[in-house]
């Protein structure tokens, strides 16, 4: 089955070279020079159809979380399992009951029960990171720097081999629990090795020697939608 690709084009002054970057389910992303003509833009884009069909037809595997109205019946992930929202008047307070989250705000509005939902995530992640951090940190010889907790929409994590300062991503609350495990390890991990190369990936494997399953829940299961 073909998918219609949507394309985006952000033109940046000075920029060399033509870039190309694939977000799911189905966006293309092209940057470029302002003094680039459509004729060599359409140049570019055909010479590299093939690579992205590949790429579009690989996102129809991933598994999408629904779009978010912030009303009572959304279904949202927390470490890879589905929870329906309840959502009633009260003191601000999110709990876990069985298959539901239910949010309490003091005025049902979707901006407030968002917001609330969002703290509630930056705790969990918090909480759950703690020990992953202190396990790995004895492993590998080092200390951290200040770590940041905020969504991004391109990286799970960063890390500044200057400063040792972490950034984790609050989506990876979604994911399976080995997901945030496995970022925490990665980031960590740039402070002994600082690229992606044999001894990164060999330092990572001896410490999670799965390390690949992580890795495919990243890529697969769930993702938001671009």
């Amino acid at each position: 089955m073909s998918i219609e690709p949507r394309i985006d084009v952000v033109r940046k002054a000075g920029q060399k070279h033509t870039y190309i970057r694939l977000y799911p389910p189905n966006r293309v992303r092209i940057s470029t020079d302002t003094t680039t003509s459509d004729a060599d833009l359409n140049n570019f884009v055909q010479a590299h159809r093939r690579y992205i069909a590949t790429k579009l037809q690989e996102f129809q595997q991933y598994t999408y979380e629904p779009v978010h109205t912030y009303a009572a019946g959304d279904v949202f992930y927390l470490w890879g399992q589905p929870y329906t929202l309840a959502v009633r008047c009260g003191a601000n307070k999110v709990t876990l009951r069985g298959d539901q989250i239910l949010v309490q705000v003091p005025s049902i509005q979707p901006v407030k029960v968002e917001r609330a939902l969002h703290t509630f995530c930056i705790e969990a992640i918090k909480e759950a990171a703690g020990p992953h951090l202190v396990r790995y940190e004895k492993a590998l010889g080092v200390r951290a720097g200040e770590v940041r907790f905020r969504r991004m929409t391109s990286r799970w994590g960063s890390c500044n081999t200057v400063t040792g300062a972490l950034t984790l991503n609050t989506e990876l609350v979604k994911r399976l629990p080995v997901a945030l495990e496995y970022v925490v390890l990665h980031e960590l991990a740039h402070l002994v090795v600082r690229g992606h190369n044999s001894d990164f990936y060999q330092l990572i494997k001896k410490y999670m020697p799965h390390y690949k399953d992580a890795e495919h829940v990243l890529k697969y299961f769930p993702i938001d939608r671009a």
